[in-house]
């Protein structure tokens, strides 16, 4: 799927915005998201979390804390790969058909294909797996209550990509990929703060061993509940 190509991008390009930042290096982070959009147009919703942050750089003013520093080094990346990608349209004579398969086919396709609600997997997705967004909202919080250990961007970045599963009209479980990625990322941070915030060692290692146990339960009976595209076929057929 297109939809893991572009939030691997994507977190590049975040990535690339955290720590010390030279112009170089958001010149490619830059690059880096105008790929993420090459890959899936829904890199467009989450990747709204950029435009977010330069506008409270703008309102804030401070460089030295900047959501997304050298932004004219970063727009520049962007506008180099919309330039590379106008220039092989061009020379493959291929605009009319780019316009019509990506733009004018996937309007139709929105409009005609038959959609279902959105409940139909995300709540369970949100059954199968309560402790990966418990944690993601504790890791959530320590963000915002301590010193930022992640890009900040994620914060903008998350609700944002989910929401990008709703205005699907089919969403189907790939949708929410953006999602879970950003998710488990935050999840990863939540369980870092939850096992700080328990001062015995003793307790921090129990607390471990039964996350883990946890996660080995779910491995293992998960993917033995897996549908594959039958709900496709039904949906099409």
């Amino acid at each position: 799927r297109p939809d893991l190509f572009a939030i691997a991008f994507f977190f590049a390009s975040v990535a690339l915005l955290s720590g010390k930042v030279t112009p170089r290096r958001a010149f490619w982070s830059g690059l880096a998201f105008g790929l993420s959009i090459w890959s899936s147009q829904k890199a467009v919703l989450y990747g709204a979390a950029f435009a977010l942050g330069m506008v409270l750089d703008r309102v804030r003013r401070r460089r030295d804390e900047a959501w997304v520093p050298s932004p004219l080094a970063w727009l520049t990346g962007v506008a180099t790969i919309a330039a590379m990608v106008a220039c092989y349209l061009a020379a493959t004579g291929s605009w009319r058909e780019w316009f019509d398969c990506t733009v004018r086919w996937a309007a139709w396709h929105e409009r005609h294909y038959p959609g279902f609600s959105w409940k139909t997997y995300l709540l369970p997705t949100l059954r199968e797996s309560p402790h990966l967004f418990a944690l993601a909202l504790a890791g959530a919080f320590a963000e915002l209550r301590e010193q930022p250990k992640l890009p900040r961007l994620l914060l903008f970045a998350w609700p944002l990509a989910l929401a990008s599963f709703f205005v699907a009209k089919a969403p189907f479980a790939y949708a929410l990929v953006p999602f879970l990625v950003i998710s488990s990322v935050l999840a990863a941070r939540g369980v870092a703060w939850v096992l700080a915030s328990l001062r015995s060692r003793m307790i921090r290692f129990g607390a471990l061993a039964f996350a883990l146990g946890v996660l080995a339960a779910f491995a293992w009976v998960v993917p033995r509940q897996h549908q594959g595209n039958r709900v496709q076929r039904e949906l099409l057929g």
